[in-house]
């Protein structure tokens, strides 16, 4: 080897062995500052699109509505008059009035319903009809018989069902009754005519309401027979026994509110009767215990005076 080649290689090895670099040293270059601040900003604004408000839909009373009925008329199925009431804080038991508002819930709107309702399906087979009428009879146990009635009228298998109209009517009378002991006969009355324009109904069930219409009635006469009496109107207090004594005789003697009349009518015709006999009006006499003898025929006070009369008019006739 040449003196010139390993002089080279000599200057090589010192170079790496001192660590030495051939990168170019750029630390004393002055270095450019770039304020964020000073960057362009985007003027575009996000738009936070504010949720839309969707008000309730109001609906009018009409007559014979229910709250099942507006529920399937405006929320697609009777069986959400629970939301329906409780959206507008009603009370199951109370009738609606026509010409009430009510606010109908948008779809958004779920109530806390301890017992939803379930509307049954025609897909049940015929083996779990039984079970089919579960939510009816449930209503039918809490005393709840309006919303009852309104399950049962909006069922599609009204018309063809004997044990849905069965109870149908059995909730109906119930309810009638309760109204009854309330004297709230009006709407006693109102169920029943609404029943009775039912075109579902068989002609046997309708003859069960039209019964139940005739002991409404007799009620209602002995009521306001025995509102008469208490204010010694006695002539208009019999009227009205009468009037229930002619619609059915021994329902209306079941009732207390009859009975109880009665006696304090007849008592009163008695007396006015004796005081007849006793002037020889025997004929005024006699037609005052004839009307007693129509309501109440075992009056043996009229039946002995009603022969004291025959015998008497006889006697005088003879003479």
């Amino acid at each position: 080897m040449s003196h010139q080649k390993l002089f080279t290689c000599l200057i090589v090895a010192l170079l790496l062995l001192s660590g030495c670099s051939f990168v170019e040293d750029r630390s004393a270059e002055p270095v450019q500052i770039v304020d964020a601040s000073d960057a362009p900003r985007s003027t575009q604004r996000i738009s936070i699109e504010e949720p839309k408000v969707i008000k309730p839909q109001e609906y009018q009373v009409q007559a014979n509505d229910t709250l099942g009925t507006i529920a399937a008329r405006t929320m697609g199925s009777a069986s959400l008059f629970q939301q329906l009431a409780s959206y507008n804080s009603l009370d199951y038991n109370k009738p609606l009035k026509i010409g009430q508002v009510l606010l109908i819930p948008n779809s958004t709107y779920k109530p806390v319903v301890t017992q939803p309702l379930r509307r049954p399906t025609e897909a049940k087979a015929v083996a779990t009809k039984q079970a089919e009428y579960q939510d009816l009879n449930q209503l039918i146990q809490n005393q709840e018989y309006n919303q009852a009635i309104d399950w049962a009228l909006t069922h599609p298998d009204l018309a063809k069902s004997e044990k849905l109209q069965t109870q149908l009517i059995n909730a109906s009378n119930l309810q009638i009754d309760k109204e009854i002991v309330e004297n709230d006969f009006s709407e006693a009355n109102f169920l029943i005519q609404g029943l009775l324009q039912n075109s579902a109904l068989s002609q046997s069930n309708k003859d069960l309401l039209l019964n139940k219409s005739k002991q409404i009635q007799c009620n209602e006469f002995s009521h306001q027979a025995k509102l008469s009496a208490q204010k010694n109107d006695f002539d208009s207090a019999y009227n009205q026994l009468l009037k229930a004594h002619n619609l059915n005789q021994s329902y209306s003697n079941s009732l207390a509110n009859f009975q109880e009349t009665k006696q304090v009518v007849t008592e009163a015709m008695h007396q006015k009767a004796l005081k007849l006999y006793r002037n020889q009006q025997l004929d005024s006499a006699q037609s005052i215990w004839d009307k007693i003898l129509v309501i109440k025929p075992n009056d043996d006070l009229a039946l002995v005076y009603t022969d004291r009369v025959k015998n008497l008019k006889k006697k005088l006739n003879d003479i």
